[in-house]
């Protein structure tokens, strides 16, 4: 199987990527704002520069900055958050229809060879070990 066509097409992940968009653009639109009050006063401060307008500056150029970096961090948490999510369900999701539909592995076509399912019954640790050790031993 495509894993990433098929992250790709989960409308899980269309949904929870929607509302990815939707915290960035709030937050863009709080730091848009917080920027324009920047210019303004240092517009102002081209034309007359008071204490009080310099003080102003420098403590919204500090907010802005650590806005800017706390929704960048909120972001990335929350992009990770919701990837473990879709991968989650993903996961059981496979899983179940590889139960359902009598399916003894299921791989993925990502490049690794990943066995996203496989029946227990198919399962040749136990024998690798021993064939491991053995070899390893000389036998």
């Amino acid at each position: 199987m495509d894993l990433q066509k098929l992250y790709a097409e989960f409308e899980l992940k269309k949904e929870l990527e929607t509302s990815l968009a939707n915290y960035t653009h709030k937050s863009t639109l709080e730091l848009d704002s917080l920027g324009l009050a920047i210019n303004q006063i240092k517009y102002r401060m081209d034309e007359v520069k008071t204490e009080r307008d310099v003080m102003l500056y420098d403590q919204l150029a500090n907010v802005y900055l650590l806005k800017e970096e706390s929704y960048e961090k909120e972001r990335s948490q929350l992009a990770q958050q919701f990837d473990d999510q879709i991968w989650k369900q993903l996961n059981q999701y496979i899983k179940d229809y590889a139960v359902d539909n009598d399916c003894d592995f299921v791989i993925g076509g990502n490049g690794d060879g990943s066995v996203m399912y496989a029946r227990s019954s198919k399962d040749i640790t136990e024998e690798m070990i021993k064939y491991a050790n053995q070899q390893y031993n000389g036998k």
